[in-house]
């Protein structure tokens, strides 16, 4: 089993650290999202932000819970490469 990077910094310290970053995270995640279509927005913030279900979410917009999953991949997916293209990515990875 390869061994797991330990460069993170747990400690109370590095926590707070981060929570003082929560903030600017939040409002540069918000100007991807922007970027995705409509129902890729919906189901992350439905799933991260609001907690629901992917059962919940596919009720509230009549599709299954199989696809919402895919949806929500697919968004993730463009999440993450929207994150690299913008250099937003690099900002909070070590």
């Amino acid at each position: 089993m390869p061994d797991v990077p330990s460069n993170k910094d747990y400690s109370l310290i590095g926590i707070l650290e981060a929570e003082d970053k929560k903030e600017e995270i939040k409002n540069n995640l918000n100007k991807i999202l922007e970027k995705l279509p409509e129902e890729y927005q919906l189901v992350i913030k439905s799933r991260f932000y609001e907690g629901k279900t992917l059962e919940e979410i596919g009720k509230e917009i009549n599709k299954t819970r199989a696809r919402i999953g895919q949806l929500e991949i697919s968004a993730l997916e463009k999440l993450s490469y929207l994150a690299k293209q913008s250099g937003i990515y690099d900002l909070y990875i070590e």
